[in-house]
């Protein structure tokens, strides 16, 4: 929409205004952060934090598909120009979503809270118990968004190996010390988003019986199965170089019975 300043009343046009309003707005943001760089104490600013929030909320409704950079803004109740002076464009902001999901307060004292109870004293049950209850907390749905596009996103699968890999390993005890500690959490993470994905979004009524601290208890086991008990993954390590030493000889061998 074009607009004008003219005289006679006329004033400046609607669209001139909406910019105008944009940029006062990108300009204070600018001007804080001059002032965080000058010595004030670091930290989100409000309307960062707004964006963020409402993000997570949008994803968590939308899925990734269904999520827009203005849908965004007028959830958190921003110019969109704003969202993308932090967030360059939807894959930044839904990653950096992503991880404030994991790696909020929330999760790992999730993880954490129910060290000494008997019923939740192993690793697995914990896991499982801290990743359902971010599927059935409604300020924490950002999940189940995430997981309508897991298949979907190669950097948000990438994340997830990521996360898998520095976070979770890291916070697991007793930890995981031998060669196979990401076959070992590629297994915990296919056991647990199937759990998620069939008991929160499938909605499968045999599970859907149990609460969440039931189902930790049922799974956890499994899960705890996969990080410490013995796998026989040294078998097929060995397995696949018998097969191929057989591959290559036959190979050899084909060659060396052509016609030349």
């Amino acid at each position: 929409m074009e607009s004008s300043v003219g005289g006679g009343g006329h004033g400046v046009g609607v669209g001139t205004r909406m910019n105008q309003g944009a940029e006062r707005q990108l300009g204070a943001e600018r001007q804080r952060g001059s002032e965080r760089r000058r010595g004030r104490r670091p930290g989100n600013s409000p309307s960062r934090q707004a964006i963020l929030d409402a993000a997570c909320e949008e994803f968590s409704r939308n899925g990734y598909r269904g999520t827009t950079l203005k849908g965004v803004a007028s959830a958190a109740g921003v110019d969109a120009k704003l969202v993308k002076y932090y967030y360059k464009d939807k894959e930044t902001l839904f990653m950096a979503a992503a991880s404030e999901l994991f790696r909020s307060q929330e999760f790992f004292s999730l993880l954490h809270e129910n060290r000494h109870d008997h019923a939740m004293d192993s690793t697995g049950c914990r896991l499982v118990y801290a990743f359902l209850m971010q599927a059935v907390d409604p300020r924490r749905r950002l999940l189940l968004g995430l997981l309508k596009d897991l298949g979907a996103n190669e950097e948000f699968r990438n994340f997830y190996v990521r996360f898998l890999r520095n976070e979770i390993a890291n916070s697991v005890q007793p930890p995981l010390n031998d060669e196979y500690a990401s076959e070992r959490l590629g297994l915990v993470f296919s056991q647990i988003i199937g759990l998620v994905s069939s008991w929160h979004l499938i909605e499968i009524p045999a599970l859907r019986e149990h609460t969440v601290l039931e189902m930790a208890r049922i799974v956890g086991p499994v899960v705890d199965h996969y990080l410490y008990d013995d796998l026989p993954l040294d078998q097929i390590r060995g397995d696949r170089r018998i097969d191929g030493s057989q591959a290559e000889g036959n190979q050899a061998e084909d060659e060396s019975e052509a016609p030349r």
